[in-house]
């Protein structure tokens, strides 16, 4: 009968490629973790930046809301000083503190009467009667074109102010923006 012969083999090792293997594994464990929170932290800042960009052109919208009623108007016997109902019309020196959260709601400031999707509160603003200019001056003033073309007439200036959020309502973006108009 045959008899098996098994080889030994020195007990030489020690547990080496574990322990190298269990370094391999925590260095790349550290490196993933790291990519992960870099990438974590340029999502949140992406969002953050289409959220002001959200504000922005909402608030840009009630700009343009604004200068369209100007536009509508024959004259500016609106803008009374009356400050029981100021419907978002000041006179000079009248219009109410534009970091108030109060300007914001309520009749101190006008809604857009377009709704804004994705918006935590729709764009508003309010329009300030800077005064008329009518010492002669005015003619010099170009409003109707862009080069040439002076018109006649005194220019009543307005300073609309406008207010818009992002979607989540931490970003907001408050803008102004001067206007001449002729009556």
């Amino acid at each position: 009968m045959k008899t098996l012969q098994y080889l030994h083999t020195p007990h030489t090792q020690k547990g080496a490629v574990l322990i190298t293997s269990l370094i391999i594994l925590l260095v790349l464990t550290i490196i993933t973790v790291s990519g992960m929170q870099s990438t974590i932290m340029q999502e949140k800042m992406t969002s953050a930046v289409r959220d002001s960009n959200i504000a922005l052109e909402s608030a840009e919208s009630a700009l343009r809301e604004g200068e369209e009623f100007l536009e509508g108007l024959v004259n500016s016997s609106g803008f009374t000083g009356d400050t029981t109902s100021p419907n978002g019309l000041y006179v000079t020196g009248g219009a109410p503190d534009i970091y108030n959260a109060a300007t914001w709601a309520g009749t101190n400031s006008v809604e857009v009467s377009d709704k804004i999707p994705d918006v935590m509160e729709q764009p508003r603003f309010f329009i300030e009667f800077l005064g008329t200019i009518d010492d002669g001056s005015a003619d010099s003033i170009n409003i109707t074109t862009y080069g040439s073309g002076v018109g006649a007439g005194n220019v009543s200036g307005f300073r609309i102010v406008a207010r818009g959020t992002g979607k989540s309502g931490t970003s907001q973006r408050i803008l102004t923006s001067f206007y001449g108009k002729r009556f």
